[in-house]
């Protein structure tokens, strides 16, 4: 009962023609986008995509359930707090990605898992996130011994109370939207 539309990343106009698309969506969306990460933002087309400017891309998609960045460092330097920031009160989706610069490996079996638990069993993203943790404690902050990754540093960014709808996708359909910078 997921549908799934992808969308490639060829430059940072993509990226804002793409976000708006979302708000046309009928449906509630989870978005991945996944392109390389770096300390600035997302890369795309040789150039940085900063937080500012993927918050205007996703600021009229209120259909919007979680924004999870397939991308290393994306949680770190205060990156995710930047799009949420710009957003101001319509940041009422949360935010998931790596502080790391996450093994792609690792990363593709992590977020199986963490699309399995949002789309197929549909938890909320924070109790996905938590039980991800729980399966796979490759993906928190510790090291595991005899792991042959390192950790991921997976982590979450819940809206503010106030500002925040229910994340659970409506049982009878969600979408899912992937874009990829690859």
């Amino acid at each position: 009962s997921v549908q799934v539309r992808r969308r490639a990343l060829n430059d940072i106009a993509d990226v804002g023609r793409w976000g708006h698309e979302l708000a046309l969506l009928a449906e509630p969306v989870v978005l991945s986008l996944s392109s390389h990460g770096s300390p600035k933002g997302l890369e795309v087309g040789g150039e940085t995509v900063t937080p500012e400017m993927i918050a205007e891309s996703l600021r009229y998609a209120s259909n919007l359930q979680l924004a999870h960045f397939s991308s290393c460092l994306m949680m770190k330097n205060q990156l995710a707090e930047r799009v949420v920031k710009q957003l101001g009160d319509r940041a009422t989706f949360p935010i998931s990605g790596y502080t790391t610069a996450v093994d792609w490996g690792a990363s593709a079996v992590i977020e199986f898992m963490y699309f399995e638990l949002l789309l197929g069993r549909r938890m909320r993203p924070a109790r996905a996130a938590k039980q991800l943790n729980i399966l796979f404690p490759t993906a928190g902050d510790k090291r595991v011994a005899g792991a042959v990754f390192a950790p991921a540093g997976f982590r979450i960014l819940l809206p503010k109370p106030a500002a925040s709808k229910s994340a659970d996708p409506p049982a009878e359909k969600a979408a899912a939207v992937e874009s990829t910078g690859r």
